[in-house]
């Protein structure tokens, strides 16, 4: 066939021809598209490693990916096949970026090839600031008090100071770190236990989370006065009565809140002892007093009273 009559039956009726050729391509393009499906899979965004800087605002913890292929080819793809990540050569120094995500296909991915992945954010919104080391003051979060009667005299914090790293500016502001919270609203006694750091977000502890706090509980030392009590008699001979000028007596304490408010005053603590007398008349005796050992006697006034003696023969 030469080359006339080639391009004869090439030309001939081309109408007809291009017609077919076309209805062939819809068709085709049509069979492709039918074969195509969509799939939405959630993948972690790997946070990037800046060296000597740190990313201060929060981010994405998840990404969306939209994968769309052959219908069946796509659907073998899970999240571990495919990682998303920032690429960190556009940061130069503190400051905002806004950066393209990324992605790197594994495993059941590489095996596929889709027609399009599309990222949701594509973009991130990053914000650096120096990475800094600094050595701060632990202090014990305290919740509630001891029981009535006693107190938190110290606390004492092992070790007392850690090295903490994070942004700059924030580190800055920071001189204290705290610990969890510890209850002493059931606590009459010392203890000592090891206690989590409560770490603020963006910082880092170098070294342990936890440090051994040591809170020494003892009883509240008071004063207390004590007005009108009752002075009782004892040892007197039966053959003796007596009349008391003085019959109540104010007292000053000093000693443990606990073993001050469980005395009953009303139980003749006072007496005056009247072992002694042996005859009629009157007489000054000292206010004597029976007191837990761990209550000290400030003050008894008057420490002295003065009784008449009576004979109790009928005359």
């Amino acid at each position: 066939m030469n080359i006339n009559k080639l391009k004869e039956s090439i030309t001939h009726n081309w109408p007809a021809k291009t017609i077919s050729l076309a209805i062939a391509l819809i068709i085709f393009v049509f069979n492709r598209f039918s074969s195509l499906e969509t799939k939405k899979i959630t993948v972690s965004l790997n946070p990037p490693e800046v060296n000597s800087l740190i990313i201060t605002n929060s981010i994405p913890q998840k990404i969306t990916i939209q994968l769309r292929g052959i219908r069946g080819e796509i659907s073998a793809i899970n999240e571990n096949d495919i990682i998303a990540y920032i690429d960190t050569d556009s940061f130069s120094g503190i400051g905002k970026y806004e950066v393209p995500v990324s992605i790197r296909k594994l495993g059941s991915a590489l095996q596929v090839d889709t027609l399009e992945i599309d990222i949701n954010p594509p973009v991130i919104a990053v914000e650096l600031d120096n990475r800094v080391l600094k050595t701060v003051i632990v202090t014990p979060s305290i919740l509630g008090k001891p029981p009535q009667g006693f107190e938190l005299k110290n606390q004492i914090v092992n070790p007392a100071k850690i090295e903490i790293e994070g942004p700059e500016n924030f580190l800055t502001r920071l001189s204290t770190i705290s610990t969890e919270q510890i209850n002493l609203s059931q606590r009459s006694e010392s203890f000592t236990r090891n206690i989590k750091i409560k770490v603020p977000e963006l910082v880092k502890i170098r070294g342990s989370d936890s440090v051994e706090c040591t809170l020494n509980i003892e009883p509240i030392q008071i004063t207390k006065d004590i007005s009108n009590i009752a002075v009782s008699i004892i040892n007197l001979d039966p053959a003796f009565k007596v009349e008391q000028e003085q019959n109540s007596v104010n007292l000053r304490l000093q000693g443990y809140y606990t073993a001050i408010e469980t005395i009953d005053f009303q139980n003749n603590i006072l007496y005056l002892d009247c072992s002694t007398v042996t005859k009629t008349g009157v007489y000054e005796l000292k206010v004597l007093e029976s007191l837990p050992d761990d209550v000290t006697v400030m003050s008894i006034e008057p420490d002295n009273i003065q009784i008449t003696v009576l004979s109790t023969e009928v005359n």
